[in-house]
């Protein structure tokens, strides 16, 4: 008989921003659970959270759940999760006037540039260009998002919903090839 792979551990605002949905509450007598937690002193809660093939379990003491602090919320270790995430994605439309799109994995944070390219009297074609250089490291899972401005520049801004870090997205063109260059993380 085959074990289950080991699960993952992730904090439950961060599983709630990255779109996972509460699909159960359990509140547990004493008794239970010291059955998962020989030091148990209080009742305890077991949240169970799904998206897509990916479900995760959260347990917490009763009372340590119902305060809600930022230290609970942010604990990694109070979640398990399971099962594969599926990327999704986001377009943002270039600010500069052009036939350009943003593509970003709101998953972990990779940008691409698509664009709409014709040469003389031939149907055009849709191109898409490498992620960004970053791309090719390991990425933080987060919940990503990219926000336009209102300027006559073909940046965009992509901002880590979890973290507050921000950074500049653009395209870049270097040898006749166009690519993303986004720069370092702030807050």
């Amino acid at each position: 008989e085959a074990s289950a792979a080991p699960a993952a551990q992730q904090a439950l605002r961060q599983l709630l921003l990255k779109g996972y949905e509460v699909k159960n509450v359990t509140i547990m007598t004493l008794e239970t659970t010291k059955q998962y937690s020989d030091g148990a002193t209080q009742p305890g809660v077991a949240l169970t959270l799904q998206k897509a093939t990916s479900m995760a379990v959260c347990y917490y003491s009763l009372f340590g759940y119902m305060a809600l602090k930022d230290s609970t919320l942010d604990a990694e270790a109070n979640c398990d999760v399971r099962g594969t995430e599926t990327d999704t994605y986001e377009f943002v439309e270039s600010p500069q006037p052009s036939i350009a799109m943003f593509r970003l994995n709101t998953l972990t944070g990779e940008v691409g540039y698509c664009y709409y390219s014709r040469e003389g009297d031939q149907p055009g074609r849709t191109a898409c260009n490498p992620q960004a250089p970053e791309a090719q490291g390991a990425k933080q899972i987060g919940a990503y998002k990219l926000i336009a401005h209102k300027r006559d520049d073909p940046s965009v801004f992509r901002v880590n919903l979890i973290t507050g870090a921000m950074s500049i997205c653009y395209p870049l063109t270097e040898n006749n090839q166009t690519r993303v260059w986004c720069t370092n993380y702030a807050r």
